[in-house]
């Protein structure tokens, strides 16, 4: 985009420059005899160049505005590919995440039950106990 920008500034001057010269050689030719045929041949010598001059501005300006376009929409796909990218990442991460504690909770519920065993057996050998 900078070089894209650097370009356009460049253009852009070395355009004004040229009309800057041109309206000068006009100014130059108002200010002379405007009866005389060679100034008048020299002045639609001039209003050729200067046509000349505007349409190859505006076709630089065309094809900066069109590589700017192009930047942009590489740009923007680049941006979707990125951000699809990381929400994957993050989609892999959060099943990877429920699975442990899928496992965790499972091994919980495990251990809850084994010490429920434990202590029924060792709550049963406390009353046998307290029976003798």
């Amino acid at each position: 985009a900078e070089k894209v920008h650097a370009t356009r500034t460049a253009v852009i001057g070395t355009m004004e420059a040229e009309q800057a010269r041109l309206k000068e050689r006009v100014s130059q030719l108002s200010e002379g005899s405007a009866a005389s045929g060679a100034k008048l041949d020299e002045a639609k010598a001039l209003g050729k160049e200067l046509r000349e001059a505007l349409r190859k501005s505006e076709e630089a300006a065309a094809a900066m505005r069109a590589q700017l376009e192009g930047e942009h929409e590489e740009s923007k796909a680049s941006h979707r590919s990125t951000l699809k990218r990381i929400a994957a990442e993050h989609e892999t991460e959060l099943v990877k995440v429920r699975e442990e504690h899928g496992k965790k909770s499972a091994l919980a519920r495990q251990l809850v039950a084994e010490k429920d065993v434990i202590l029924k057996a060792v709550t049963k050998e406390v009353d046998e106990l307290r029976d003798e």
